[in-house]
């Protein structure tokens, strides 16, 4: 062995003229009587034309994506335990303002409601954006990833207002995906047109004659899509006006209309249970939400109270898209 080298023996006898065994390009030729200076030299040689490959890992990178999105423990184990952390953190705020507990034990369990609702917004939209990359819906993803600066800039009492942003994006984003039956995309123009066709066939039900019956049909995700828009609105109102009532009654109402998309009976007909009653969940914290603001002296046990059935409904709704996510991997092998 020399410097990684095989060598092989001589056919004109045992023992004898030794030479390397060299994985090289056909046009240096390699005989008997050429030693291993000189192979060397030739191999180093700079305008010696050696063709070169990089390997190709595309594939390999596409399957850790893909094994991470269909890990159990990251798609199920970790969001649920931070998500009940979130669920137990508000819920000891919510006991210590209810039972008049001292202002100590009050500031202090408020505090710890705050960080396992942050923490949590911030796992669950991490893990989010990596599979709604993946499937190209980046709209969505950025929404989540909004979700995570609202994590870290805003304060408790007005995170659910702020949110209006993200869950009003994202939410909007996924219902006109799904407008066009669409679960993932091919490229970013793929997902661009199809964007622009689910808002141009969504105008368009808008304003027909049988609007009604176009909202009532769930797979054209009207109500989301149309609270996802002025959410956004409400949410992006407060924060340039600095008001709080009516932009929260805004983004709030705009909040109902998306859970009415998911309370949609034909997504029960359709299988999707985890859809419909995250949809009831997340309705049921909306309207805390905006009792917030019309009941200001009741504020310290409703914030807590929305985040709760705020974390139930996206603890279902994180259950509907694992299944969806299982069965698009399912298909995938």
């Amino acid at each position: 062995m020399v410097a990684g080298v095989n060598l092989v023996q001589n056919k004109t006898g045992p023992g004898k003229n030794q030479i390397p065994d060299f994985d090289v390009p056909e046009k240096i030729q390699i005989n008997e009587n050429r030693n291993i200076h000189d192979l060397l030299s030739e191999l180093n040689n700079p305008e010696q034309e050696i063709p070169k490959t990089k390997p190709d890992y595309s594939d390999k990178k596409e399957n850790h994506i893909e094994a991470f999105i269909r890990n159990p423990v990251v798609t199920k184990i970790f969001p649920d335990i931070m998500n009940w952390l979130n669920i137990g953190g508000n819920t000891l705020s919510l006991a210590a303002h209810a039972f008049g507990f001292s202002d100590g034990v009050k500031n202090f369990a408020k505090t710890i409601g705050s960080l396992t609702t942050k923490s949590f917004m911030i796992a669950n939209s991490v893990i989010n954006i990596v599979e709604r990359c993946y499937s190209k819906n980046f709209l969505s993803a950025l929404g989540y990833l909004n979700d995570i600066f609202i994590a870290g800039t805003v304060n408790q009492d007005d995170t659910y207002l702020a949110r209006g942003t993200a869950s009003g994006t994202y939410n909007m984003a996924n219902s006109l995906a799904m407008s066009v039956d669409r679960k993932n995309f091919e490229s970013v123009d793929d997902h661009v047109s199809s964007t622009l066709k689910a808002l141009s066939t969504f105008f368009k039900n808008l304003f027909s004659k049988d609007v009604l019956k176009n909202f009532m049909d769930h797979k054209n995700g009207m109500w989301a899509i149309f609270g996802g828009i002025f959410s956004n609105i409400g949410a992006l109102s407060w924060l340039f006006s600095g008001k709080v009532k009516v932009p929260t009654l805004i983004r709030d109402v705009a909040g109902v209309m998306m859970d009415i998309e998911q309370l949609n009976p034909g997504h029960l007909k359709a299988g999707q249970k985890n859809y419909f009653f995250s949809g009831l969940s997340l309705a049921v914290g909306t309207i805390s939400d905006l009792f917030t603001r019309l009941t200001p002296q009741f504020k310290d046990m409703l914030v807590p109270l929305t985040f709760i059935f705020d974390g139930l409904g996206r603890h279902l709704l994180r259950l509907h898209q694992n299944e969806r996510e299982l069965a698009k991997g399912a298909a995938l092998v």
